[in-house]
């Protein structure tokens, strides 16, 4: 399949490859294997979502509101997984201070996805400087 899309965004190259990288390391940790992640860019008129999909282990509801928080570890009887809790805290704190949003929908034993929503950078002041834009 090739499908190409593009979106200019404000941001820090740096911060932003973090953000991705964490929700990339997340979901290879809960796939069991053979298992399947995908990651899918959509644009629309004045944002660009990015969303990394899994059929891993998925997060209860009752965890899911929580997941954001520092240090929060769901019940470790469902996987032994190393890590200290602060992996989606960071990601949240990137996606805010690039005026994104960060969300999950996730069922269990069906896996999560995790969108990350940018404003355009069309959308957003002209007070960006320009050496801030990433294109992904």
């Amino acid at each position: 399949m090739d499908q190409s899309c593009r979106a200019a965004v404000w941001g820090d190259y740096a911060a932003l490859k973090r953000l991705l990288l964490i929700l990339l390391d997340n979901a290879a940790k809960y796939t069991p294997s053979p298992g399947d992640i995908q990651v899918s860019l959509i644009t629309g008129a004045h944002s660009a979502i990015l969303a990394v999909e899994d059929n891993g282990i998925g997060i209860s509801a009752e965890d899911q509101p929580r997941i954001f928080g520092r240090f929060f570890r769901a019940d470790p009887s469902r996987g032994q997984v190393e890590g200290s809790g602060l992996g989606l805290s960071i990601a949240q704190w990137i996606a805010n201070v690039h005026q994104a949003s960060l969300s999950v929908e996730s069922r269990e034993n069906r896996g999560s996805t995790f969108k990350v929503a940018f404003p355009l950078l069309q959308a957003l002041s002209p007070a960006v400087p320009p050496q801030s834009r990433v294109v992904a």
